[in-house]
Formats: structure tokens, sequence, C-alpha cells
């Protein structure tokens, strides 16, 4: 997350930092990648098959995952039940 805003003094709680806007960054490295989806973000992967993932798709795991989910079975490991889980999460 890109997060602006600003320090906030709470007479209760303190200081606080109110958000002013948001942005969604998703990871943009390989291993940012890897590291995101064997998180467990996305139901059906885990640390494996995040690997096995990133491993055949490289840079564009997310970009297939989003975009092409059909390209999963490629994946060695990953039968048509497993992508339509994965896919199943949008």
């Amino acid at each position: 997350l890109r997060l602006k805003g600003r320090w906030r003094s709470h007479p209760r709680y303190g200081q606080q930092f109110e958000v002013l806007s948001f942005e969604v960054l998703l990871p943009s490295g390989v291993e940012e990648i890897r590291r995101y989806l064997g998180s467990g973000v996305i139901k059906g992967i885990g640390p494996k098959t995040a690997s096995r993932l990133v491993n055949h798709f490289a840079d564009k795991t997310l970009e297939v995952i989003e975009s092409n989910p059909e390209r999963l079975i490629e994946v060695k490991g990953i039968g048509k039940a497993a992508a339509d889980k994965i896919n199943a999460r949008q």
C-alpha cells in the first residue's frame, strides 16, 4: 500500500495516522510475487504452489492469474480443479 495522510494526536489514543488516500501496489519482482502469493492471499495458493507458478510464469504470474487463469494448468502439479479453485477468488 502507498498511503498519504497526516499524523494526528488523539486525546485518548495518542498518535494516529489519518489516511487521506491510498493506492494498492502489486508486487513487481519475481521474489516479491513469490512471497505475495505464498502468503495465502489467494485461496488455493500456498508457498509451494506459488513457487511453481513463479518458476513457470516469472514476472507474468499475476497477469496470468488475473487475465488468463486457464493457463494455470500448464504448471506441473496444478490440475483443472486447482486452477478452478484459484480462479474462483475473483
